[in-house]
């Protein structure tokens, strides 16, 4: 069976995916869902964070893993697994973009979030220079980001919401066909997204094509709104590549 690690998007931590971590592990997927530095449970301070200090406690973590992990990306965590696998592809079985940003090389997250025609979360948007981080509106992240989620249970994520940092946002990826480009990648695209359009999702996978594109009717928080159908799908992508993998020994035998 698979090994994920599961990487939360912006404000969130690795508490959001707690109703979709039991049911890979209850499927007989190990499962890892860290907070990232300076979100969650990690104090330090956001102006101390950049891309690479998430590039390089994911690629810690994996290093530690016996064999290599399908990464998940949810939104922004898109930009870091991407960087993850251009610095260690070997560890990375497979990619799985979740409504996340997909960026091509030398793109940054604020680029393709501005270059959104639907997308309406940057007008409910603060950006603190000064601390280094931006936070979103609360009365709007209610609707943008849990908009068919149980009305309690969004509520619950609300109040946990902690500021972003501002440097991975606005940093360049920098990647290859020789490195990224030869991990598996996979995109969950969400069709009733309001943060990440549906059309800034196909456009991205289009552009860097990926093996396969599944949908969900889901709001841009399928981890708590449709957790059941989430994890049947990455349990999915998970059966094709192993089933890939076996027909690809078979064959080279």
């Amino acid at each position: 069976m698979g090994a994920f690690v599961l990487v939360h998007g912006s404000w969130h931590g690795g508490w959001c995916w707690a109703e979709v971590a039991p049911l890979l592990e209850a499927a007989g997927h190990r499962v890892l869902a860290p907070d990232l530095r300076g979100l969650g449970a990690e104090t330090i301070p956001a102006a101390e964070v950049t891309l690479q200090t998430w590039v390089d406690q994911i690629g810690d973590l994996l290093r530690g893993q016996p064999e290599p992990v399908v990464l998940v990306g949810h939104s922004r965590a898109g930009i870091v697994v991407s960087e993850v696998a251009e610095a260690m592809p070997d560890a990375v079985a497979a990619l799985v973009y979740l409504c996340a940003f997909l960026p091509q090389d030398g793109e940054s997250l604020i680029q393709l979030a501005q270059s959104d025609r639907q997308g309406q979360i940057l007008p409910h948007v603060a950006v603190d220079e000064e601390r280094g981080c931006h936070t979103l509106d609360q009365d709007a992240a209610r609707d943008l980001l849990y908009g068919q989620s149980p009305v309690a249970a969004a509520e619950r994520a609300v109040a946990r919401l902690r500021p972003e940092p501002n440097a991975p946002t606005f940093t360049p990826v920098r990647l290859t066909e020789e490195r990224f480009g030869r991990v598996p990648r996979f995109y969950i695209r969400c069709a009733n997204d309001r943060v990440i359009s549906p059309e800034l999702q196909d456009r991205m996978a289009a552009a860097s094509p990926c093996r396969r594109v599944f949908t969900l009717a889901a709001d841009h928080s399928p981890w708590l709104s449709a957790p059941g159908e989430l994890a049947d799908l990455l349990a999915t992508i998970v059966a094709r590549e192993e089933a890939s993998t076996r027909n690809r020994l078979a064959t080279a035998g």
